[in-house]
């Protein structure tokens, strides 16, 4: 990890210029934002743990034992076999196809062809309400009790979720208008309100329909207005801050992500239970992708980092570095869904340049997979090296990597390691640097590490 450099004033000058120059250039306004537009022709993908990823026309059906896909005439992709129960043809004679059955045991992720919603302005009272469980649900904010927050969920429908099963709850408008981001990092003490240019710690009683009920530390009741309110962070509760050892999680193209022990799909309609206790009932069209949790692996951001070491190339005139700059898990650095060479990544990891990350083995795992590359949303002007050090010795190395959108040198947004061994590793780390020595700036750095998983050893 190489220290912080110092930079020429007028080198610093026109770095800062440039990336001013690129922002406003190249952000849309929300109006105007469009989605990814599938082509017509765009696969389902679904990612393997004993193969290539392959890919099919549609999901055709999901449940405790197969994922059977529908796949175009002559066969399937990759060398999968057509499942011998369900391949016959269907469809005319020019669009032939027949069906293969994976066995749900051996499925990693299903990526989907559904495009992201848009970009758009936030309405005052949309929320995301964030649960120990992983899950997000997004929606407005409808009020509820002392033991409930209830939510509008467009693609869910209405959604009431237990006070103790959050994590936060995040105004998405008032966020967005934030000039630096709230503390939102787990709580053991106090909960906290973020308010616009304040916070303070207390104990929320209940949402209301129109605002907060809290007590504070001096035990004095208020009421807080949504419209003052930017997030709020809530105590862990240990019984509810984990995440289910089996199942799927789901993400939607609203944002929303919610989990279940067990999924079924059938008629063009996805249905579980969350771990949370609501009711997941939605229409397969809604659906960005659809993760396996499995004992047999472990995404590696479901897996606490010991260490989180954020070191800016440019020393921080003011705020803690390691809140500027903290990594996102499941998002992009600006707290967006991932996306890296126009494909959506369910699972991930967010990071400025500067950043090293370490995480405890023990000899538990014996292969590790990931892509990395610079995230769409961050510009054109981002270049970044990734390296990979097991027990401290660096195995790989991605070279200069520039944004997917651009031409240039180095090599385009994402890179894919190779499988990584880890027989008897202690420690893996994950390190971000600001380019190389011809482009040494950190400018619209916002790397990602992409569908990183550690494959279990035998007996682990």
């Amino acid at each position: 990890m190489t220290p912080p450099r110092t930079i020429a004033p007028a080198a610093l000058a026109a770095a800062l210029a440039a990336a001013l120059l690129a922002a406003l250039v190249a952000t849309p306004s929300r109006a105007a934002a469009a989605p990814d537009a599938p082509s017509r022709a765009a696969p389902v993908r679904v990612d393997r743990i004993s193969a290539e990823p392959m890919t099919a026309r549609r999901v055709v059906s999901l449940d405790r034992t197969a994922l059977v896909l529908e796949i175009g005439a002559g066969g399937a992709a990759n060398g999968a076999a057509p499942g011998s129960a369900n391949g016959a043809a269907s469809g005319s004679a020019d669009d032939a196809s027949t069906t293969v059955s994976v066995p749900l045991a051996d499925v990693v992720e299903i990526l989907l062809p559904t495009p992201l919603d848009p970009t758009r302005a936030w309405a005052p009272n949309e929320v995301a309400a964030d649960l120990w469980s992983g899950e997000t649900v997004i929606g407005e904010l409808k009020g509820g009790d002392g033991e409930h927050l209830d939510i509008d969920a467009p693609l869910l429908g209405r959604v009431r979720l237990p006070l103790e099963r959050l994590a936060t709850v995040r105004f998405l408008q008032r966020l967005a208008q934030s000039a630096e981001p709230p503390d939102l990092r787990p709580r053991k003490d106090a909960d906290v309100i973020h308010l616009v240019g304040d916070q303070f710690s207390g104990t929320i009683e209940g949402f209301g329909e129109k605002s907060l009920k809290s007590v504070t530390q001096q035990k004095d009741k208020v009421e807080i207005p949504y419209e003052r309110v930017v997030a709020v962070s809530l105590v862990s509760d240990e019984r509810a801050a984990s995440a289910p050892a089996a199942g799927f999680r789901v993400a939607l193209r609203d944002g929303t992500r919610v989990t279940g022990l067990e999924a079924k799909i059938d008629a063009g309609r996805l249905a579980m239970t969350s771990p949370s206790g609501f009711k997941v009932d939605c229409a397969v069209a809604d659906v960005v992708a659809i993760q396996s949790v499995s004992p047999q692996f472990a995404f590696l951001s479901d897996i606490p980092a010991a260490t989180t070491i954020v070191k800016p190339v440019w020393e921080v005139a003011a705020g803690d570095p390691a809140v500027l700059f903290a990594p996102r898990l499941d998002q992009s650095f600006s707290g967006k869904p991932l996306r890296c060479g126009g494909r959506t990544w369910l699972d991930g990891i967010g990071a400025f340049s500067g950043t090293t990350m370490t995480w405890n083995l023990d000899g538990r795992y014996r292969e590790f997979r990931t892509s990395a590359g610079l995230d769409d949303g961050a510009g054109p002007l981002g270049g970044v090296v990734f390296q990979v050090l097991v027990d401290g010795k660096e195995v790989w190395t991605s070279g200069f990597v520039r944004p997917a959108s651009t031409d240039g040198r180095g090599a385009a947004s994402p890179v894919s390691t190779p499988r990584i061994p880890l027989d008897g590793a202690k420690t893996l780390a994950l390190v971000v640097l600001a380019g190389d020595a011809e482009d040494p700036y950190p400018v619209q750095d916002e790397a990602d590490w992409l569908g990183a998983i550690l494959v279990r050893a035998a007996g682990k």
